[in-house]
């Protein structure tokens, strides 16, 4: 639970404080939103999604890669399951 709840935090954070940020901060990205309101809307949507792609990959992270579990707590149709060389998988 504690992970699931943090992922959503990793994954949110940047795309709620970075288009604010970088709209506020870059006088170019600024100056485009004051100048023409039509182009605010679409911009905060593409640095929103931006955000969202950098804090995909540090939300994948927080979660184990590799994990392992006991063969009893299989499916059935998973319990006999053998390698190449017909060992049972433990």
């Amino acid at each position: 639970v504690y992970t699931t709840t943090l992922s959503r935090v990793v994954l949110q954070a940047p795309a709620y404080y970075l288009p604010p940020l970088l709209m506020k901060y870059i006088p170019l990205l600024r100056n485009m939103a004051r100048s023409n309101p039509a182009v605010g809307v679409p911009l905060t949507t593409y640095l929103a999604i931006v955000a969202f792609r950098i804090g995909l990959p540090e939300t994948v992270a927080l979660f184990p890669q590799i994990a392992e579990i006991v063969v009893n707590e299989c499916e059935k149709e998973f319990r006999g399951l053998t390698d190449s060389n017909g060992r049972l998988y433990r």
